[in-house]
């Protein structure tokens, strides 16, 4: 996967939008020096394509908890008197939304970023664009998270913006799918995964030589540990149920290449993500002993998609991995 530099700008698009629903009180505003006129402005929030099958109709926004975060233009002056450059402006969070949010800003460029799950509100850290806010949840595992970004400008009052931002699913699921038959002396199963990418890092302004963290990207710490669930069958015999967590995806960085131009003078410059492995062990233990252990190493967490490994504890074969595309189709890989 690569990411061209100059795809930072994204585009909104023009739709009709409503009121607010569940506004929390409590919201970052800092004082508007009081020259600065402020433009009404409205977005509709709704899936995009690959996440639709999550609601049953595009009047059924069903996210629980909603952040809306605004960053001033990177140009001081656009905004006299309110945070600097880069900082962040204006934060509102929404619980039980219809997707629909009214505001009002003055006239300049701002990065807007839109962050929704079900489960936890969301806890942020920092208040810098280009250094970065990090955005984590209450919860010690990641919830299902969906995420849009992109920037506006706000020129004059006689503009209606009526803004359409498309949510799309940040985050990658792993399931763990054991195919034995579980020996009446196993009493439990250990899973941990590490590290985990809990924090997400939205943009920042560090850039080196070859490697940058100017775009989105994760802070890889920790551990992820769990006990697999044992069952028993139809046929009487005791075996784990599918064991899976989600995540972020584990880039940690962006390598910059540089390829000098045929046709004249400068650089075109691409981004490819620096990518943190992620190792699952599975300890099987009975009676106070350690009896069989596997790795699988070199796992990779893929925004919207489910890594899916196959296979026995108890032989000395490879787990097979499957890769679902976009949540559903899935392509055999073995390692």
């Amino acid at each position: 996967m690569k990411k061209k530099l100059f795809s930072l700008l994204i585009t909104c698009f023009l739709l009709a939008c409503g009121d607010n629903a569940g506004l929390i009180p409590d919201v970052n505003e800092p004082g508007l020096a009081e020259e600065q006129e402020l433009i009404p402005i409205s977005f509709n929030l709704g899936f995009s394509l690959e996440v639709t099958p999550l609601r049953a109709s595009a009047s059924a926004f069903n996210l629980k908890y909603l952040d809306y975060l605004v960053f001033t233009a990177y140009d001081e002056d656009d905004i006299h008197g309110t945070a600097g450059p880069g900082m962040l402006y204006k934060k509102r969070s929404f619980i039980n939304s219809d997707g629909h949010i009214q505001d009002s800003l003055p006239s300049g460029y701002y990065h807007v970023v839109f962050v929704a799950n079900n489960e936890s509100p969301f806890l942020f850290t920092g208040e810098n664009a280009l250094e970065g806010v990090s955005m984590t949840t209450s919860l010690s595992a990641v919830p299902e998270v969906f995420y849009s970004s992109g920037f506006i400008h706000i020129e004059n009052k006689e503009e209606l913006r009526e803004d359409y931002a498309y949510l799309y699913r940040n985050v990658g699921k792993v399931e763990i799918v054991v195919e034995d038959i579980i020996p009446a002396d196993v009493e439990t199963i250990e899973i941990t995964v590490q590290p985990m990418a809990h924090t997400y890092i939205i943009q920042c302004g560090s850039s080196g030589d070859s490697i940058a963290t100017m775009f989105d990207h994760v802070q890889m710490s920790g551990s992820l540990s769990q006990l697999g669930s044992i069952t028993e069958n139809d046929e009487g015999n005791r075996t784990m149920l599918p064991f899976s967590f989600l995540s972020y995806e584990n880039i940690e960085a962006w390598r910059i290449e540089k390829e000098e131009r045929p046709d004249g003078p400068g650089f075109l410059i691409e981004a490819v993500p620096v990518r943190t492995p992620v190792t699952i062990t599975m300890q099987v233990y009975g009676g106070g002993n350690l009896l069989a252990e596997k790795q699988i190493t070199n796992v990779d967490i893929l925004r919207n998609k489910t890594v899916r490994y196959t296979g026995h504890l108890f032989e000395n074969t490879a787990f097979s991995l499957l890769v679902d595309d976009n949540w559903t189709g899935t392509e055999e890989i073995t390692f």
